[in-house]
């Protein structure tokens, strides 16, 4: 692990694909092995294996890249953050900020993206049981 081999979790960084679903699942293990920082992209549209020409995703070559260039990315940020903040974790971010800046890139990029809090929100503070 990578843990045992430079103990500081501050000198690593947590890179995680979404392209099977497991993103998050993935976040959370690395939550669990005491990992701090995550590199995330807002609607989970960064990351690679990614080919742009003029602004629109192409498909890579070799079998190494996705067969759909839409289907490409890292974590999404907005899922993250707010799985983060439902398990009571302080990012320090705005949660409500955060969707809002990801409702704009979907409308900057056209498309639905990869964000199921987009689509679904969070779970209202006072709905979550939790005492915050």
């Amino acid at each position: 692990m990578a843990l045992d081999a430079i103990p500081n979790p501050e000198k690593h960084i947590a890179h995680f694909h979404t392209t099977r679903g497991w993103g998050l699942a993935n976040v959370l293990a690395a939550l669990q092995a005491g990992m701090t920082n995550y590199e995330s992209c807002m609607g989970g549209i960064g990351g690679q294996p990614a080919n742009f020409v003029g602004g629109v995703p192409v498909a890579g070559t070799g079998s190494y890249y996705y067969k759909d260039p839409n289907i490409v990315g890292l974590v999404s940020t907005e899922d993250m953050v707010v799985m983060m903040d439902e398990m009571g974790i302080d990012t320090g971010l705005d949660v409500d900020k955060v969707l809002e800046i990801g409702r704009m890139v979907e409308r900057i990029c056209g498309r639905p993206l990869r964000s199921e809090s987009i689509k679904n929100g969070r779970i209202p503070k006072e709905l979550s049981g939790r005492d915050w």
